[in-house]
């Protein structure tokens, strides 16, 4: 049995293709969700949903056990489900703007000297701290809500960002060749 050991010019070519590749995906990923915008998360719980219910009837038909296979594939119709009724992005928003909240509150609480962990902060940052939480807290609830579209936006912007990073990616493998 031999072991092949990569040199350095096919780890080079490797990481020059994978990097090619993962820069083409974030491109066409990012432009795509740019343009759907909430919308394209129904579409990727619906794909995620589809593969969880092929894995599970995989899984199935390996193992001829309902058992084995029956979590993945109520997982994967929940999934298919929430996609289908359009009712995932709802959720993702909520949770996503529940989580935003959440660091807001965390982000007050750390000012307090009995909040754990807490180092002292002069005053200023202190401040700082506070006005960030506040501004975090009211995004969090605005996202919740979706008031204005706002979500719809925001999933936008991370489609530009994942977009620019692609080319990016696209970039820094181009001059690597």
């Amino acid at each position: 049995m031999s072991k092949h050991v990569a040199t350095s010019a096919e780890f080079r070519a490797n990481s020059k293709t994978n990097g090619l590749f993962l820069g083409i995906l974030f491109v066409i990923f990012g432009a795509v969700t740019a343009v759907c915008g909430q919308g394209m998360l129904d579409l990727v719980v619906i794909i995620t949903g589809a593969l969880f219910v092929l894995f599970g009837l995989l899984t199935f038909f390996e193992t001829k056990s309902l058992e084995s296979s029956l979590f993945t594939l109520v997982i994967g119709i929940v999934f298919l489900v929430l996609g289908l009724l359009g009712l995932a992005s709802s959720i993702i928003r909520i949770v996503f703007g529940l989580m935003i909240v959440l660091s807001g509150v965390f982000t007050i609480l750390g000012n307090s000297p009995n909040f754990v962990g807490a180092v002292s902060i002069d005053t200023s940052v202190r401040t700082l701290n506070i006005a960030v939480g506040a501004v975090l807290i009211v995004l969090g609830i605005i996202a919740m809500i979706n008031y204005g579209g706002s979500f719809d936006i925001l999933i936008r912007i991370i489609g530009v960002i994942i977009l620019v990073m692609g080319a990016l990616k696209i970039a820094k493998a181009m001059n690597m060749m």
